[in-house]
């Protein structure tokens, strides 16, 4: 019997993310940092965000989660977190607005592909003032 999992993605302030790995860890459930690291690691005043990635049966039924949060250097905490499903289902859901936000600031940090080979090698030979392939190769069938 396979379990469906959530599929919303979750917004919980410091607080919130520090009482549910507290929480974890006297549940002997997996906790991917604890409650004191949050507390002096993770940025005040900015949302975290969390989604379930798979349901653990032992030792008691929880989410797996992945928490992603801010650190008050800039970085960014990216880790697993265990979650009773009640206590995942009460967590309030990201807005709209705060999911496209979060998809900007994501892909603002993925960085560009450089260019294939085959590109690179012809733009160095423009660069360098050397002919490039004729127009019309491109336009024969």
């Amino acid at each position: 019997m396979t379990r469906e999992l959530p599929r919303e993605i979750k917004r919980l302030a410091k607080a919130e993310l520090a009482a549910l790995a507290q929480r974890a860890r006297g549940l002997h459930l997996g906790v991917g940092r604890r409650a004191d690291w949050i507390t002096e690691h993770i940025e005040d005043g900015r949302a975290a965000f969390m989604r379930a990635i798979l349901h653990e049966p032992s030792p008691q039924p929880c989410h797996r989660t992945l928490v992603l949060a801010r650190r008050p250097d800039g970085g960014v905490e990216h880790f697993p977190l265990d979650v009773l499903p009640g206590d995942f289902v009460a967590l309030p859901d990201v807005s709209p607005a705060q999911l496209l936000g979060l998809a900007w600031w994501a892909l603002d940090r993925v960085p560009i592909s450089g260019l294939p080979l085959e590109y690179q090698a012809e733009w160095d030979r423009a660069r360098r003032g050397e002919p490039l392939e004729s127009p019309g190769e491109y336009l024969t069938p």
